[in-house]
């Protein structure tokens, strides 16, 4: 077949690229064997890859040949490092004779071995001979004290004997305590611990990570009656809890000891150490941190409503108390019983029932008649008894309706008991008128390292039981923490061997608190007094109101009396009926204290004094205004007081509202267990918002002596 129009390559032209192609490939090839093209550069010949072992070889033993020949120069090296090179740095930071590796902290038990190394030349450095920088401790500041007093739980005498110095004899376990409170400035002291001043070494990083908060110690100077702080001394620890002082201050410590146990035990027990708990008390009002009483007062507006409801509560409370006894009369009654004076009255003071023993004389209702239901007694002559006004089935009805009143009566005076309650609530206050605990609210900071960057400040506390009845004194606080070179004599400068010697650096006490005035356990203040005003002829006579306080039970009790010239400083304090005395015994198998039962405590207190009043003198200041002075006898001394400054002074109002509570508080069960105190309810005896009076407002020697409680129902 002809091919019309394609030329001769086009035909052919597959076959043109095939042949170039196979052309190119066969070029290539050759060139492989015949040009070498894969060499490489070893040292400055090129060589085949069939032959760059064979190369390698061939230098490896030129190498080796050289190295064997004696007369090859030495190869030039760099010089070995010295070890002074990486010796000098750490002798600026540890200038020791016997560096230690520090691993940090490797527990108990971990021993750490000194290298063994040639002695080190110090000569060369710049910091061998400088005195580490020691951290001067700063002063406990915002110190306050406020005095407390409440009943302590019997069990803590059964696990503590020691206490029994500082209450009385038998149950109940009345005591007053100071509890002192300041802040650490923790920033100020950490900077100083981490500071480089001039000429001085900073303490390294396995120095400062020692110190810790090893002690906080009260302070205390007394009054003396030349106006003067004497007798200052440091009180310890409340037996039972958690103290370091005993081994802190044995001169045979050793460092391993204080670096494990010890600081171990501080850090397990920052909140103990810096905050330690007071006893659990059975009675008495709340205990809470000092500065939250000194800033916790309500406005005049709030006390007066409290004051109010309270006096409001109590004449309620008083209702109701009497309508239980006229419905449960037998319940209330005691066939036989011998009552002390007063002892029988009512919360109002108003005399309760009797039951004579054998009716002497007709009771009579309006007009002179025969009361209702009344047993009438024959009076003499003939006729016999007089029947009764009315009949026994109408004696009945009036007896079951006059109970209906009085049971209606009752739920009235307990729902306004309720409304009162939750209007004292609403304020912030409890029954007795005392600050809620929620109101006050729960004391709150973290137990933070003292080298922790975000530590500000430490609240600091602790408790004085030790303070005697009829003293005034000041209180300050200082705290011990750890010696940063205790037992690194061989670690420091020869000079400064010194300081290595003590296992604490101690702050200086120069931050005081506001006196505090201890009182006695018995009080007596003068409100009111009159000469007769020159009548005495036709029946006035002087007189003079005094009221008498006993501390009992943790709370004071109250008395009010009128003395004529010549008559004692005596009375009778009535009781609440629900204080009881605890009955402990050892239980073997516990090994420990328990309490096994209770008995009713005394209803009735006497208060007695060697004071008698002597005379009143009135005297006209002109504007109406009288001057008026108490004279009273006690131990011989003639003691003058003015009515107006005892009857307005802040001890005695005080009392007089802890005599209040006391008429309605409760009594705790003992609960406390060995091996660490807890913060209970306890009787505030001190300042709330003002500062303690001073202790020329009332001498000590015109204070009665504690009188001794006396039976009764």
């Amino acid at each position: 077949m002809k091919v019309k129009g394609i030329g001769i390559i086009e035909q052919h032209i597959e076959k043109v690229v095939l042949i170039v192609f196979i052309a190119v490939f066969l070029g290539v090839f050759a060139a492989q064997f015949l040009r070498e093209p894969n060499q490489v550069q070893i040292d400055k010949d090129k060589v085949a890859p069939s032959k760059i072992a064979n190369k390698i070889e061939l230098e490896a033993k030129g190498v080796m040949a050289r190295l064997d020949d004696p007369t090859t120069v030495a190869v030039d090296l760099p010089p070995e490092p010295s070890a002074q090179t990486f010796l000098a740095p750490l002798r600026e930071a540890s200038p020791t004779k016997a560096p230690l590796a520090y691993l940090g902290n490797l527990g108990q038990g971990a021993a750490v071995t000194p290298i063994d190394a040639q002695p080190i030349d110090n000569t060369n450095t710049t910091l061998a001979d400088n005195p580490y920088h020691v951290p001067s401790v700063p002063s406990v500041s915002d110190t306050v004290a406020v005095l407390y007093g409440g009943t302590i739980d019997p069990l803590v005498l059964a696990a503590h004997p020691e206490l029994s110095s500082y209450v009385p004899a038998q149950q109940p376990y009345d005591a007053f305590w100071v509890t002192v409170q300041g802040s650490f400035d923790v920033a100020s002291f950490r900077k100083d611990l981490m500071a480089f001043p001039d000429n001085e070494a900073q303490l390294p990083r396995n120095f400062t990570d020692t110190v810790e908060v090893l002690a906080v110690d009260i302070v205390r100077e007394r009054l003396d009656s030349s106006g003067g702080w004497v007798e200052q001394q440091v009180i310890g620890e409340l037996p039972g809890n958690v103290s370091l002082r005993d081994r802190l201050d044995d001169p045979n410590l050793k460092p391993q000891e204080l670096l494990t146990d010890l600081l171990a035990t501080a850090r397990d027990q920052r909140q103990a150490l810096r905050r330690p708990a007071f006893y659990p008390v059975i009675s008495g009002d709340a205990w809470t941190w000092p500065s939250q009483i000194l800033a916790s007062g309500f406005s005049e507006e709030v006390t007066r409503q409290r004051d109010l409801l309270v006096r409001q509560r109590r004449g309620v409370a008083a209702d109701i108390a009497r309508i239980e006894k006229l419905l449960n009369p037998a319940k209330n009654a005691t066939p036989g019983s011998t009552t002390p004076s007063g002892s029988d009255r009512g919360p109002r003071g108003d005399v309760g029932p009797t039951v004579p023993s054998a009716p002497t004389k007709a009771p009579f209702g309006k007009k002179g008649t025969a009361a209702p239901g009344a047993q009438v007694i024959p009076t003499g002559g003939g006729g016999g008894a007089r029947k009764p006004s009315r009949d026994r089935s109408r004696t009945s009805e009036d007896n079951k309706q006059s109970k209906e009143r009085l049971e209606a009566r009752l739920n009235t005076a307990r729902e306004e008991l309720a409304r009162l309650d939750q209007e004292l609530a609403d304020l912030g206050f409890d029954p007795a008128g005392l600050p809620l605990q929620g109101a006050q609210g729960q004391f709150e900071e973290d137990n933070l390292a003292l080298n922790d960057e975000t530590a500000s400040t430490i609240t600091l506390w602790g408790h004085d039981i030790t303070a005697q009845p009829g003293e005034t004194y000041r209180y300050a606080l200082r705290v011990q923490v750890t010696n940063p070179l205790f037992g690194k004599a061989d670690q420091v400068p020869a000079a400064q061997a010194a300081q290595t010697t003590a296992p604490v650096l101690t702050s200086e006490p120069t931050n005081w608190s506001p006196p505090i005035n201890v009182p006695r356990q018995s009080m007596y203040f003068v409100t009111s007094g009159s000469d007769g005003g020159g009548l005495a002829s036709i029946g006035d006579r002087t007189t003079a109101t005094i009221e008498v306080f006993r501390f009992y039970y943790g709370y004071w009790r109250m008395a009010e009396l009128s003395l004529a010239p010549g008559e004692p400083v005596e009375a009778r304090l009535e009781l609440p009926d629900t204080l009881r005395t605890f009955t402990l015994e050892t239980d073997t198998a516990k090994e420990m204290t328990v309490v096994t039962g209770q008995e009713p405590s005394p209803r009735a207190l006497d208060f007695q004094s060697d004071t008698q009043l002597l005379d009143v003198a009135v005297a006209e200041a002109g504007g109406g205004e009288r001057w008026v002075n108490v004279f009273l006898a006690t131990d011989g001394e003639v003691v003058v007081r003015d009515p107006a400054t005892d009857e307005d002074s802040d001890d005695r109002l005080q009392y007089a509202e802890s005599a209040r509570h006391g008429a309605v508080g409760t009594l705790g069960e003992p609960k406390y267990q060995p091996g660490g105190a807890s913060v209970g309810s306890s009787s505030r005896s001190g300042q709330r918002d003002r500062q303690p009076p001073n202790r020329d407002e009332r001498r000590r020697d015109e204070r009665p002596t504690g009188p001794t409680p006396t039976g009764g129902e």
